[in-house]
């Protein structure tokens, strides 16, 4: 049976997944910017092994930062040294991870010119119009601008932002009833946030899969995906995703058999 508020209410976090953001927010860019002011390479390093999550968030507001002045035509020797900031930072990242996203996505940005700069912020409206219209379960309009986020964020580079498409996108398609096209977002996403450390993020991706897999049959791969589901959530300590991944784990046959 189609559940579409299920699909939306896991989207928009209803569940109560941590915010990204997160308490440590401001704790952990004060840190950042110290030890880049004395270039302890290093020491950022372990910045972002001690919180992954914040690392690209804490990056990215340099490339916020930077790209706000140049709309503006705020001083271009303050835009470079955000620039240079959120590269050096970007660096430790895919050292602390072994993962070459984090500069992968900072390069881009920093690289785009004009004209891709526009393209970028297109992309967040559609992200944000895809939200909005899943608020008010308009699915079709939801599927559409979702799917333009990422066809305008992919070619960019911005990983973030193809994320949230493809999040929107399965929450979409699971509210029109296309289980296997969901499937497809969701799984796309969840291999996004878990190379950019959006660990709650991966646990609501996983958590969706879980649902379609079980409704289609592929029991096996419902419950591997949602042992690793229960074990990032576990070790995040998120007590309303281990509940409602324990209820989807009541539809898994013992024998753990049945996968088509």
């Amino acid at each position: 049976m189609l559940r579409p508020a299920t699909a939306v209410a896991f989207l928009l976090g209803s569940l109560g997944f941590a915010s990204l953001q997160g308490q440590r927010k401001d704790e952990i860019r004060e840190r950042f910017l110290a030890l880049d002011a004395k270039r302890d390479h290093a020491g950022i390093v372990e910045l972002w092994k001690d919180a992954p999550a914040r690392a690209l968030p804490t990056i990215d507001e340099d490339l916020e930062g930077f790209l706000a002045l140049v709309e503006k035509g705020g001083d271009s020797k303050e835009i470079e040294k955000m620039k240079e900031r959120a590269l050096r930072g970007a660096k430790a990242a895919d050292q602390a991870f072994q993962h070459p996203i984090f500069s992968d996505y900072t390069s881009s940005y920093v690289g785009w010119n004009a004209e891709q700069q526009k393209q970028f912020r297109a992309g967040q409206q559609a992200s944000g119009a895809a939200m909005q219209a899943l608020q008010k379960k308009d699915f079709a309009a939801a599927k559409k601008e979702a799917q333009r986020s990422i066809d305008l964020a992919r070619p960019l580079g911005d990983w973030w932002g193809a994320s949230s498409g493809y999040g929107a996108l399965g929450a979409a398609e699971e509210g029109l009833g296309n289980k296997e096209a969901a499937l497809d977002a969701y799984q796309q996403a969840r291999v996004l946030h878990h190379d950019l450390n959006f660990f709650d993020q991966e646990i609501r991706d996983e958590t969706a899969m879980a649902r379609l897999l079980l409704d289609l049959g592929r029991t096996v791969r419902a419950g591997v995906v949602l042992q690793q589901a229960t074990q990032r959530a576990e070790s995040r300590k998120n007590e309303k995703a281990l509940a409602a991944i324990a209820e989807l784990r009541k539809r898994l046959p013992e024998s753990g058999a049945g996968n088509k």
